[in-house]
């Protein structure tokens, strides 16, 4: 079942009739799977195995704390493309991660290596949040994907975050931007701007 707080709730059956029926009129050929973080789920393997006997391409959203999940489905063929959020520089994800967060830094780090390292079409993208990710963050940022093939910038939203303190953030503006931007290229050719 898949559900959302305040959302409808859907069977995998009513998921998949839905599937068959773009399929039948062609109007989608890929799939993204999003989260929270997708990988957490012990069944996702046998729901994408699903997906692509459908005949569709899948797109994976992570925030890279999974990295062995991330490479056994890659290896099994059942991702397409992989956009994983980096939400800070290594040493600050303390701010953002609730659990253990040296541990999470050493798997964020290990999925960065695998998708740079790898075959598989990918983007690293950062929500940029003031506090959380500023100038200094994206220099070391942009150190550890050195050579990536995509990052995008995203805009940060106060009205559709979950944690309240985030909610009276003023986000950053589009020059802020541009200078985020102008940072990273010197370390990945395609930057791209979202939400501004």
């Amino acid at each position: 079942m898949v559900s959302s707080a305040g959302e409808t709730e859907y069977f995998e059956y009513e998921f998949f009739d839905f599937l068959q029926h773009v399929k039948e009129k062609k109007m989608i050929d890929a799939v993204v799977i999003s989260g929270g973080e997708p990988l957490i789920h012990s069944d996702l393997k046998d729901f994408l195995v699903k997906i692509k006997k459908n005949g569709f391409k899948i797109k994976l959203d992570t925030n890279g704390s999974f990295p062995d999940e991330l490479v056994m489905l890659s290896r099994e063929g059942l991702l397409d493309y992989v956009a994983m959020d980096i939400k800070t520089s290594l040493d600050k994800y303390s701010l953002v991660d609730i659990g253990d967060s040296k541990n999470t830094v050493s798997k964020v780090s290990k999925s960065i290596n695998i998708l740079l390292s790898g075959s598989l079409p990918y983007e690293f993208r950062t929500t940029c949040l003031p506090g959380i990710v500023n100038d200094a963050d994206f220099i070391k940022i942009g150190e550890i994907v050195k050579g990536a093939l995509k990052y995008s910038l995203q805009q940060f939203r106060p009205y559709i975050t979950l944690d309240e303190k985030f909610k009276e953030v003023k986000p950053y503006q589009r020059e802020d931007f541009y200078h985020f931007e102008s940072i990273l290229k010197k370390y990945v050719e395609n930057v791209q701007i979202v939400g501004i």
